[in-house]
């Protein structure tokens, strides 16, 4: 349920903002109202949600400016996160992250949960060695930005594999400086990756501008 509601929020906040009624989604689904507070909480834990002025939740549209300020959030924390996990992350969990984006680089076509696998090896599991609370809480806000990766064959969602594999090739660029001792070099690769991460995002925008809007889930209303 989560994956379905999460895929129909992201397409449709590339054409505009959308309401959710809380009702609505839990008649769709088959499911109480408790279940939808969960699942629209969790949501909100992300940024992905949230509650307008009148107590409605909405998805915001996700403009390219909003793209880039999440993308400048990142820029500033990520490489400042990694410098401070650099020293207490286990060589194990850095050699698991390396087989897995060697193995994920190798799949034919690239599944896209094994890709946001690895995305999420690098951007939240390495980072969570961070000692420095506030600046993982900082960051919480932006992975919204990890979502699409879920749905890399959809339409809508899906960019080019070519530039998926070029993330993942920076991936492990990242990651086998780590396990060569090279901190600071790897700080400035994930600087790097996430400078060209915001482009890779930015494509949707062009994919979309080619494509009509689906119709519109009885759960969710345009604003």
């Amino acid at each position: 349920m989560y994956e379905e509601v999460e895929q129909e929020l992201f397409i449709r906040t590339l054409f505009g903002s959308v309401r959710v009624n809380e009702l609505r989604l839990a008649e769709h689904f088959g499911v109480s109202r408790t279940v939808t507070r969960d699942l629209l909480a969790r949501m909100h834990g992300v940024g992905l949600v949230a509650k307008d002025s009148a107590g409605h939740w909405v998805a915001e549209k996700m403009t390219p400016d909003r793209i880039r300020h999440l993308y400048e959030l990142r820029c500033l924390l990520e490489p400042a996160a990694l410098a401070q996990a650099a020293g207490v992350v286990p060589r194990r969990v850095l050699e698991e992250m390396r087989a897995t984006i060697i193995s994920t680089r190798n799949d034919t076509p690239i599944d896209s949960a094994r890709f946001d696998h690895a995305e999420n090896d690098l951007h939240v599991t390495l980072l969570g060695y961070c000692p420095n609370e506030e600046i993982l809480r900082a960051l919480k806000r932006t992975h919204l930005l990890f979502g699409p990766t879920r749905y890399l064959f959809d339409p809508f969602l899906g960019i080019p594999i070519s530039l998926i594999e070029a993330a993942l090739n920076e991936h492990l660029g990242i990651v086998e400086h780590l396990l060569d001792g090279r901190a600071d070099h790897a700080a400035a690769a994930l600087a790097a990756h996430l400078q060209d991460a915001v482009d890779r995002w930015l494509k949707r925008f062009e994919i979309t501008s080619r494509l009509h809007p689906l119709k519109t889930p009885p759960y969710l209303s345009q604003i």
